[in-house]
């Protein structure tokens, strides 16, 4: 059995998925220039000089030894700086796994007014076999092709027979 906790300390945004087909790829370049707009959004800015933004949304989970548990968040690489390479999952201080990114969050794209933010969504598994009972904390690290490795939060997990 997995409960996700929501954390009062962090706002999430939801927004309702469109009932449009995915876009190609061909599409998305096509509508960089376009801006997604959203009248119950304030539209945020980046800081200046702001390499990478992103987001552990798992911030407190329940899960049992021998289920996995979900992780996943959004990151994204700001306009001219280095990419975004990949996003590695820690436990505990020790790396146990990588996320999958390119999932589609809506919610991010309409608060930055960003079409190419629209895949910067991102999950991965915790295999909970190897972890004793109890708490741990979750990190998860933005690694950017130029080496540098960004915090993008923890979270606890509790973790029961």
């Amino acid at each position: 059995m997995r409960i996700m906790v929501p954390s009062a300390l962090w706002l999430t945004v939801v927004v309702a998925i469109a009932t449009s087909p995915r876009p190609s790829f061909s599409d998305i370049l096509n509508s960089r220039e376009k801006q997604v707009e959203h009248p119950h959004y304030e539209h945020w800015a980046i800081p200046a000089g702001t390499k990478l933004i992103g987001n552990l949304d798992t911030r407190q989970v329940i899960g049992q030894i021998g289920i996995p548990v979900d992780v996943s968040g959004w990151a994204v690489a700001t306009k001219g700086s280095p990419s975004l390479r990949e996003i590695e999952i820690f436990m505990d201080g020790r790396a146990t796994g990588i996320a999958y990114t390119g999932r589609e969050r809506q919610d991010v794209a309409a608060v930055y007014a960003r079409n190419d933010f629209l895949y910067s969504g991102w999950s991965g598994q915790l295999d909970l076999k190897q972890f004793a009972l109890g708490r741990h904390i979750i990190e998860c690290k933005a690694n950017l092709s130029d080496g540098s490795i960004t915090s993008l939060g923890t979270g606890v997990l509790l973790v029961t027979e």
